[in-house]
């Protein structure tokens, strides 16, 4: 399910069924053909993040060190 429409083909989703139900991933399908999980960290096998940890961040901020940056440095 899309919980939020980032423009340019971008969206962060929530899963809604499976082992992986409630967690929220990044739809990076527009430019790099990849959907990544959303952790709090980045190290190792980090967990995505829950739909209700999520509510407290900007997506673009969950992103790996390096995404999308370079399109937000005016913002």
């Amino acid at each position: 399910m899309i919980l939020q429409d980032h423009g340019c083909g971008f969206h962060t989703l929530l899963a809604v069924a499976g082992p992986l139900a409630g967690t929220v991933w990044w739809d990076g399908r527009a430019t790099c053909d990849l959907i990544i999980p959303l952790p709090l960290d980045h190290r190792g096998s980090a967990r995505p993040v829950t739909f209700s940890e999520w509510l407290r961040y900007d997506s673009w901020d969950l992103l790996p060190p390096g995404w999308g940056r370079s399109s937000r440095s005016g913002s």
